[in-house]
């Protein structure tokens, strides 16, 4: 049976496909009502049209970076090396007031949740206090957080490397 880390990442290339396909399936959406007979200008303050087809343009550029993400996650083979240290590609296991969660230190696309084996992993990126916190840490050592507005202890609980 395939560990928790090793079931994500045999994962991740679904939800950035299933991702990658709503955002095809809105930037259609987004074309379609830009070019719509119903967009066309009435008068020279009627802006629908004109807002339409912005929005055609930013959720085409959203295509574009989700087959980026997509493209990255099909290749992506983090280390599975044991350096002692949290590091880029490590799962990493927190108990934070008696409450596990579990966090997956990714080069882009942070922000990201995937649900696995019944657990939910946030992805983090090395930019984010969360990610910040983590790198370098090892097993057992403590550090704080910001939840909901208040600083709470955690606890690295394992590493899955």
């Amino acid at each position: 049976m395939l560990g928790l880390k090793e079931r994500l990442l045999e994962l991740l290339p679904t939800f950035f496909q299933e991702r990658l396909d709503r955002a095809v399936s809105a930037a259609n959406q987004a074309r379609a009502a830009a070019t719509d007979a119903e967009s066309v200008a009435e008068t020279k303050y009627d802006t629908f049209g004109l807002e339409n087809s912005y929005l055609a343009h930013g959720q085409t550029q959203r295509v574009f970076e989700c087959r980026e993400d997509l493209h990255f996650f099909m290749n992506w083979r983090p280390s599975t090396k044991d350096r002692g240290v949290v590091s880029v590609g490590d799962l990493v296991e927190v108990d934070i007031n008696g409450v596990t969660s579990f966090y997956l230190l990714v080069p882009r696309c942070g922000g990201n949740k995937v649900s696995v084996q019944a657990a939910d992993i946030q992805l983090v990126s090395l930019d984010s206090p969360i990610g910040k916190s983590l790198m370098g840490k090892s097993e057992g050592d403590e550090f704080t957080v910001l939840r909901a507005g208040v600083e709470v202890y955690a606890e690295i609980s394992d590493i899955h490397y």
